[in-house]
């Protein structure tokens, strides 16, 4: 098993060519590949409420089966246990599921998987080592299907490639360092979050609870997520909310944070330069307190 560490980031159709021509990775070689993923699941998708992802990765070279558990998940970043299997065919191979000592899963469940949904795009990454730590950066840019609906993948993903002390704060000053070039947001859900959603046909909003930052920044996160699926406005103006409440902090990093993405969002743009910036201050803060 390897602990997987990465933040997701939501970022514009042009990002690509953005982050080509940035000064830490335009002198290296670019990775260009296609992906093709089925998720797998039982019919009451109960993988999905273990919060864990099962997967068969088609690419030009190679088939993989991936199982992902339930981690961490806040502001951008996941933390969460990861298996993979080379398949030699592109068909689910349950007995090595159960015979995973660290994962539960119960015979009825391994019985009933399906493919639920799948994804497809085009990955294109480079592999940078930043503040010593190396990490792949990689833009992805397809779609999501499920249940006939549809919607875009446009993302970076700063992955960890080997652990460090202090992994979310170097991921945190890549994300910054390369927002120079284009907008990047912290977003929670992933690929596979998403796709259960839109089969459901339902984005949930986040509760107003957390009285702390940092909750607010997650509950922020969650609803920009949401509004950018379902283009239902009530999720935007959650968002909103969380940005007038961290306005108020006492805090004056997160407060001039909180303001500047209020502003933001009430012109409707969550992926403008200075609500980038806004954010990735937010998520800096809250990995460093």
């Amino acid at each position: 098993m390897a602990i997987e560490t990465e933040l997701k980031l939501q970022t514009t159709p042009d990002a690509r060519d953005a982050l080509m021509a940035h000064p830490l990775l335009s002198g290296l070689n670019a990775k260009h590949q296609w992906l093709q993923n089925t998720y797998y699941d039982t019919p009451e998708a109960r993988l999905n409420a273990l919060k864990m992802a099962l997967r068969l990765r088609v690419t030009e070279h190679e088939i993989v089966q991936t199982l992902k558990t339930a981690g961490r998940e806040t502001g951008g970043i996941s933390q969460r246990g990861e298996w993979e299997w080379v398949r030699p065919a592109p068909e689910l191979d349950t007995k090595v599921l159960n015979d995973l000592e660290a994962v539960e899963l119960d015979q009825a469940i391994l019985d009933a998987l399906e493919p639920v949904f799948t994804t497809d795009f085009t990955r294109t990454s480079w592999a940078l080592e930043y503040e010593g730590v190396p990490i792949e950066v990689a833009f992805d840019q397809g779609h999501i299907e499920a249940h006939g609906r549809r919607c875009s993948i446009c993302e970076v993903e700063l992955e960890l490639k080997r652990e460090t002390t202090d992994a979310i704060g170097v991921l945190a000053r890549l994300a910054t360092a390369l927002s120079e070039a284009t907008p990047l947001r912290p977003a929670n859900a992933s690929k596979a979050a998403r796709a259960g959603r839109l089969a459901a046909n339902h984005w949930p909003l986040p509760p107003l609870t957390p009285t702390d930052d940092c909750g607010q920044f997650d509950t922020l996160t969650a609803a920009l997520d949401a509004f950018s699926d379902s283009d239902d406005p009530t999720h935007l103006s959650r968002a909103v909310k969380s940005a007038d409440v961290l306005a108020t902090s006492d805090e004056p990093s997160v407060a001039d944070a909180g303001r500047t993405l209020s502003r933001a969002l009430r012109d409707g743009s969550p992926l403008t330069h200075e609500a980038s910036l806004a954010g990735l201050a937010l998520l800096t803060h809250c990995y460093s307190t």
